[in-house]
């Protein structure tokens, strides 16, 4: 019955949401193959001068471009339950990274790297005096909620209606972390001389599409957002400043 389900569900909620799926593999596309056009500049070239603390800026982008992968494709089959926590391990690196970001010498930058535990509130959060917090607080708590074992976590059941109405959120909160990793990459990851170096050696048109494909589908993806979902990014896309 579930496979059955999932197979019913694929083929109503790509017909449904088209343009917005299209939109989001075209971003996970553009996005992977823009990092990889810089990639070796970070590794095999010495006058490339990487991020400060791009050992953990780059491990959050690439696994969340997974993580959002997963997310999408359990969407798909009609299990958008299933598919949250996925968003929320997603929210959470993007967080920690953007705070890496603006302050590599921060403790959590030092713990992520030793793999210790993060209190996402304490460390991450309270630590934001610009921009206001309160959409972050908002969504950490709903993504949480979903994720733990609460009354609001998983699903019961896979009826169309439900899952038509629980993907179009779904495929908001993924157009919402589409944007952030645009901007960890594009304002952080590639710092001027990875830009520099992989434009001068590197092929133009790969990089060129790449570009195109990033800003065509978040274009499409912004239009899906609504007030809460577009002051996020705005909110992460932000000059953050910490206490």
């Amino acid at each position: 019955m579930l496979s059955e389900g999932k197979q019913l569900n694929r083929t109503k909620l790509q017909d449904h949401f088209q343009p917005q799926i299209a939109a989001v593999n075209e971003g996970l596309d553009a996005l992977h193959a823009l990092a990889a056009i810089h990639a070796w500049t970070l590794t095999s070239w010495h006058d490339a001068i990487p991020h400060e603390a791009n050992h953990v800026l780059f491990a959050c982008f690439h696994k969340t471009l997974l993580s959002l992968h997963v997310a999408l494709e359990l969407t798909l089959d009609g299990l958008y339950g299933l598919a949250r926590p996925h968003l929320r391990h997603a929210f959470e690196s993007m967080m920690i990274a953007k705070l890496c970001a603006t302050d590599p010498s921060s403790d959590i930058f030092d713990k992520w790297i030793d793999g210790i535990d993060l209190y996402f509130t304490n460390g991450i959060i309270r630590r934001i005096t610009h921009p206001d917090t309160s959409q972050f607080v908002e969504s950490w708590g709903l993504l949480c909620r979903w994720s733990h074992a609460t009354v609001y976590a998983a699903q019961f059941s896979m009826d169309l209606q439900t899952t038509t109405d629980e993907s179009g959120v779904n495929l908001a909160f993924i157009g919402v972390l589409l944007n952030f990793e645009d901007h960890l990459l594009s304002r952080h990851i590639l710092t001027p001389t990875v830009r520099y170096y992989a434009g001068r050696y590197g092929s133009k048109k790969r990089l060129a599409d790449a570009k195109l494909g990033v800003r065509s589908s978040l274009a499409i993806l912004r239009e899906i957002l609504g007030d809460p979902s577009r002051r996020l990014v705005r909110d992460f896309r932000a000059t953050w400043v910490l206490k």
